[in-house]
């Protein structure tokens, strides 16, 4: 299966992403070990 998407239609579709992990997990004072390659995999792609 293939899927054709555009280059601004994909960096769209990762603005949601992190967008809903951040709703998802702004009021954790901490992040859990499970958590922690989800933020540093965002820091990689949002610099």
């Amino acid at each position: 299966m293939k899927i054709n998407i555009t280059k601004k239609e994909y960096q769209l579709f990762l603005d949601m992403v992190y967008l809903s992990d951040w709703v998802l997990h702004a009021h954790s004072e901490e992040r859990t070990e499970k958590e922690k390659p989800i933020k540093n995999w965002n820091k990689r792609y949002w610099l």
